[in-house]
């Protein structure tokens, strides 16, 4: 799923902004539904079965925090389906409230995978290329740290390894309470001072290279074409046409008191067709490939 990275920066950018827009646009189930199934496939494509679960397994508790947070504390609805005594108070657990709560984690969920697939197919010269006449010092600061992330995280598997290699010992400590913060302590320590001397260097770099003596320029002065322009467009438009759907949607949709039904609904397919633009394109590389041979 890689195909979106051959176009310019800014296709692959509408996408998934849009997607985590439209995402937070609405609380119908539907619409939550749809974008959390093209979030998980994408996910999968892009970091294999083993690697999505590995990344995201704690969003399963996260969505199942939520519900239950608020099938106790937001207890509203009529379909009641037992009373938790707290003691003190006496709260229905209602269907209308969990499920409500099941579409609030969702929501979350889906933000942070496309969040995620984003990170993995974007890469930090797309982002000074977007940003770097706009908001220079903004372009700056999303690109080093969607390096500087993998890499801390980098470093402190490095220091980890290490330590278990040189000192033995470290393993049979951390199995008290008090030895793991003390283990922790003595990682965040040495993360922080190779943070300080990376930081250094990377200032010293910008300076010799002349940083903040004139406008930035891009050394890769990629334009948009018209093979960029047919799935841009695509997305800005399926992108407009599923804000008004997810929001209209999102007014008539009711959780409260009952749940209302879903019925199938044309507004539905802009944005399943939206969440498919990344497909196509990738279909259409490989078709074009297939043709060249």
């Amino acid at each position: 799923m890689d195909a979106i990275k051959q176009y310019h920066p800014v296709v692959g950018f509408s996408f998934f902004m849009t997607m985590i827009v439209l995402s937070l646009a609405s609380m119908q189930p539907v619409f939550q539904v749809i974008s959390f199934i093209a979030a998980v496939a994408y996910a999968v494509a892009v970091s294999g079965v083993r690697g999505f679960i590995k990344g995201n397994w704690w969003l399963i508790f996260i969505i199942a925090f939520i519900t239950l947070f608020n099938g106790v504390f937001g207890g509203r609805g009529l379909t009641v389906l037992f009373t938790l005594n707290l003691g003190f108070i006496q709260t229905p657990i209602t269907i209308e409230s969990l499920f409500y709560g099941v579409v609030m984690g969702l929501m979350l969920a889906n933000v942070i995978l496309w969040f995620n697939v984003f990170s993995k197919l974007s890469s930090e010269h797309g982002f000074v290329e977007l940003f770097a006449r706009v908001s220079p010092t903004a372009g700056l600061m999303l690109s080093r740290i969607m390096v500087f992330i993998p890499e801390l995280l980098g470093q402190a598997r490095m220091i980890d390894r290490a330590q278990r290699s040189f000192l033995p010992g470290e393993s049979a400590q951390k199995s008290t309470r008090k030895g793991r913060l003390a283990y922790a302590g003595t990682l965040s320590s040495h993360l922080m001072e190779w943070g300080m001397e990376k930081s250094l260097i990377t200032a010293n770099s910008m300076l010799a290279r002349g940083y903040g003596s004139r406008k930035r320029t891009s050394y890769r002065r990629t334009r948009i074409t018209a093979r960029d322009a047919v799935p841009l467009t695509a997305i800005l438009v399926l992108g407009m046409l599923s804000l008004g759907c997810v929001i209209w949607a999102g007014m008539v949709y009711e959780f409260y008191p009952y749940l209302m039904a879903v019925e199938l609904w044309w507004g539905y397919f802009p944005f399943l067709l939206l969440c498919c633009v990344p497909l196509i394109m990738q279909l259409g590389e490989e078709l074009a490939w297939w043709r060249s041979r």
